[in-house]
């Protein structure tokens, strides 16, 4: 194992270690068929695609070949990226096509108010755009946040994800879901590892991803956001 550090070389060794030490590494939609199973370890693998769709398709070949799958949630109104430009659909078509579930990630409460929509409104446009441009059926969202905008989360304080077609949403604490309430959650968010343990923020614990592998934890959900990956060059 390398120095810990933000870099597809460093998570390619978190993530062949995740295997080696017999975590099965799953997809979000994936982890509802997982809560009928026992005894098994599992990392649910979750991908927010937040400003760049080519460091995406770099994890997704990653995981391609660690014989892996996760679930990558994609922006529809991103200043950064256009996820239907010639090159950055076809890089979310290969991440479709190798496998990968896709997912909305959603803007609902700070789009809407630019647009004049109802949040409701908008979540059930973006989805039914998403599915259809990328010829999918979409399970799950996960909410986008700005630092400086609203906490699009707290759309989910009043709304359940079956009202919209979904199975769930990423911190959904529905008995069907509750992933986040039920595991230890790490998260690369603003380049530095951050965990959560059943649903609360340990502040004493920063240790890179690779040193919660070692600790075996029976259900481990991580957050990778490949922006993050600081070694990776655009193509």
């Amino acid at each position: 194992m390398g120095k810990c550090e933000f870099s597809l070389v460093h998570l390619t060794e978190i993530f062949k270690l995740a295997v080696d030490l017999g975590y099965q590494v799953i997809p979000c939609q994936e982890y509802l068929k997982y809560k009928r199973l026992s005894g098994k370890k599992v990392l649910v693998n979750r991908v927010d695609i937040d400003y760049r769709c080519f460091e995406a398709s770099k994890i997704a070949e990653m995981f391609n070949n660690l014989k892996i799958k996760g679930t990558f949630f994609i922006r529809l109104h991103a200043e950064e990226y256009n996820p239907f430009s010639i090159k950055n659909y076809g890089y979310l078509k290969y991440i479709k096509e190798s496998g990968h579930e896709l997912g909305l990630h959603c803007e609902a409460l700070n789009i809407s108010k630019s647009w004049n929509l109802s949040p409701e409104s908008l979540l059930r446009k973006d989805i039914k755009f998403l599915n259809r441009m990328m010829e999918i059926t979409i399970y799950g969202v996960a909410s986008h946040r700005e630092l400086q905008e609203e906490n699009n989360l707290n759309f989910w304080k009043h709304q359940r994800p079956s009202e919209f077609g979904l199975s769930y949403h990423a911190y959904d604490s529905e008995p069907k879901f509750n992933l986040f309430n039920a595991s230890v959650y790490v998260s690369d968010s603003l380049c530095k590892w951050n965990c959560y343990r059943n649903g609360v923020l340990d502040k004493t614990d920063t240790r890179c991803l690779c040193k919660h592998l070692r600790d075996n934890n029976r259900v481990l959900y991580t957050l990778i956001h490949p922006s993050n990956q600081v070694s990776m060059k655009r193509g």
